[in-house]
């Protein structure tokens, strides 16, 4: 059995907005306790 792996894609963000606000992808990555899967941002 394969096991469930989370995937989040990373939103684009200036420096400044990342330093302001944060990441969800940062934050999720640091509280995690199984690995993760972090796709860059689609290209539209």
């Amino acid at each position: 059995m394969t096991p469930d792996i989370p995937i989040i894609e990373r939103r684009r963000q200036s420096s400044l907005e990342r330093l302001l606000l944060g990441s969800v992808a940062d934050y999720v990555t640091r509280h995690a306790n199984q690995p993760l899967l972090i796709m860059p941002p689609r290209e539209e």
